[in-house]
């Protein structure tokens, strides 16, 4: 059978072998850690401190994209307004003016009735247009293509819309 043979020396030989290799372990963490533990832990601690400085900058320019972000759309939204009841005020305006004009054609209307004058004031001051200062001087328009002359156009040209 195999026997056992003990010998001097042998990893746990508190003569020398231990103490040399505690030494040896000491001197490659002491290595290890100079150059590269302490390298890793200096670029981790800039990571971090590059990522805190910054992140409150994107935080501001997040915050400040979402407040220009409801400002455009608050603008888009009143602009999608006006610009449905500007569609609507020159539709109506069509309306009227070619009502107005086959009516002239058919010769039911004399050109020079100043009544016209009474109803596109109070064209006017429906409440469509009461924003919309731009009617008088489309009605002015109009009405010189109608054959009006200018002193009477220019009293409807004159004319503001008050609310």
């Amino acid at each position: 059978m195999l026997e056992f043979v003990e010998g001097p020396g042998g990893l746990f030989d508190i003569n020398a072998t231990l103490p040399l290799m505690m030494i040896q372990f000491a001197i490659l963490m002491m290595v290890l850690d100079s150059f590269l533990y302490s390298t890793i832990e200096l670029i981790n601690f800039n990571r971090k401190s590059y990522i805190l400085t910054h992140t409150n900058g994107f935080q501001i320019l997040l915050i400040l994209s979402e407040i220009l972000n409801s400002i455009a759309l608050k603008e888009i939204k009143s602009l999608n307004k006006q610009s449905n009841s500007l569609f609507f005020a020159a539709n109506y305006i069509y309306k009227f003016y070619f009502t107005f004009s086959s009516l002239i054609y058919k010769e039911d209307i004399d050109v020079s009735d100043y009544s016209l004058l009474v109803l596109c004031c109070n064209l006017q001051r429906i409440k469509l247009f009461s924003k919309l200062n731009e009617t008088s001087k489309l009605i002015a328009v109009v009405l010189e293509t109608f054959g009006f002359d200018k002193s009477f156009t220019s009293s409807i040209n004159n004319f503001k819309i008050t609310n």
